[in-house]
């Protein structure tokens, strides 16, 4: 009897200790099973809206975020596990959580409650890529470019010009972030660039740049009977929204 109840005893221990081992062998496995993007393997990161926008000091809306796994080759991956990462709100999944490709190679999480621009990173393997997100006060719908027209009248002439963030309704917005380029420049456009770019709008919805021309160039293109003229716009750095055009035009003698 002592001997068939020790044994009962050892029997219901074995029984308890394989129990306690199967969580971490779930574990272990599911994590043994997870498929990383291969080596050479890229990941391409966007988010929609490109921008938190803040009511209260909290994230108003969703922002859904996209990473598509391509290998060397730049093909689509499926089934690859990606890993979403932030600095700043709740993300669904949790961060860490692998999340697998579709047959197009994407992967979907949604950011919710940032109090900030935050940084998002996607990782799978190796492979990484990471995305800043700025943060503004209104829902961008608008950006107006002025003045209209540039006219300078020596290569070391500095124009400014500014651009004001709009929500739908007209007011300014503050905290988008606003880039400044040449559109489709061509052979009789003076090279320059502009400081800040991008820049972040005020209180006023407004950032101002200043133009700076390559004054070499500047001096090869204009002037001495030559005319060069050039077509500047504003945009947000999501590319979403893009200013009306400004003419930049030399009166250089």
């Amino acid at each position: 009897m002592k001997g068939s109840s020790f044994m009962t005893r050892r029997s219901t221990r074995l029984v308890l200790m394989a129990a306690a081992l199967i969580p971490s062998l779930v574990t272990w496995s599911c994590e043994s099973s997870e498929t990383v993007a291969p080596e050479g393997a890229t990941i391409s990161l966007s988010a929609n809206p490109a921008q938190i926008v803040l009511a209260s000091g909290i994230q108003s809306q969703p922002v859904t975020l996209l990473a598509t796994v391509r290998n060397v080759l730049g093909v689509p991956l499926p089934g690859q596990d990606v890993r979403f990462t932030t600095t700043s709100g709740v993300l669904d999944p949790l961060p860490g959580t692998p999340v697998e490709t579709d047959a197009n190679g994407n992967a979907f999480a949604t950011l919710t409650q940032a109090t900030q621009g935050p940084t998002i990173m996607a990782s799978s393997g190796a492979a990484s890529a990471s995305l800043t997100l700025t943060a503004a006060t209104g829902l961008l719908s608008t950006i107006t470019l002025s003045p209209n027209s540039v006219v300078f009248n020596t290569c070391s002439d500095m124009p400014q010009l500014t651009a004001t963030a709009l929500d739908p309704d007209g007011n300014p917005i503050q905290g988008v972030s606003i880039e400044f380029i040449f559109v489709n420049p061509g052979m009789n456009t003076p090279q320059g660039s502009f400081n800040p770019s991008p820049g972040q709008s005020d209180a006023m919805g407004k950032v101002t740049t200043t133009l700076t021309f390559v004054v070499n160039d500047c001096q090869t293109k204009c002037g001495s009977g030559k005319t060069c003229t050039g077509t500047i716009q504003a945009r947000n750095i999501g590319q979403t929204v893009t200013s009306n055009t400004a003419t930049l035009t030399d009166a250089v003698p």
